[in-house]
């Protein structure tokens, strides 16, 4: 019994498809439920990926002051991949623990010994922040967690007026 797609074959019209030893129902059903479960994988990622909100300007504003708190590399990597630990090392002088760092509503940033601009954007999900200096332009991946700033892998916390 098999199905030759233009005529009726054993009372099945052309439209049917029939189960036979080429293609069993089996593998129908299975094809159906892999195809069930990608879809339930992208509304589940979607989800997910939908928390990651873009950090406002206004969220950031203000004076920051360098912690010594440790980022953990591994996931770091991980998540934003080793050119990004590689960038925030190469910045590691402007931000020494204690050090200040003031995000201005203007666009601008400065550090205790040198000033330049910075916008913020986010891809795929992740944040980041473009710094770009007299000599120099980098990205950086910024997180603003409760009352923290991670810029890279540095933790700052805001400096809070006595």
């Amino acid at each position: 019994m098999e199905y030759n797609g233009m005529a009726r074959v054993n009372g099945y019209s052309s439209g049917q498809r029939l189960c036979s030893e080429y293609y069993p129902c089996e593998k129908e059903n299975e094809m159906r439920y892999l195809q069930l479960l990608v879809i339930i994988m992208i509304f589940t990622c979607t989800a997910c990926d939908s928390g990651n909100k873009p950090i406002e300007q206004k969220g950031i504003e203000g004076r920051w002051v360098v912690t010594n708190e440790e980022v953990d590399i591994e996931e770091f990597t991980t998540n934003y991949g080793q050119i990004h630990a590689w960038e925030s090392m190469r910045v590691e002088q402007h931000l020494k623990e204690g050090m200040f760092v003031e995000f201005l509503s203007d666009g601008t940033v400065k550090f205790e010994d040198i000033s330049g601009k910075y916008t913020l954007h986010s891809q795929d999900g992740y944040n980041y922040i473009d710094i770009i200096g007299d000599a120099s332009e980098s990205t950086h991946p910024i997180e603003l967690r409760s009352n923290k700033l991670q810029l890279g892998l540095f933790i700052l916390e805001p400096v809070t007026l006595d």
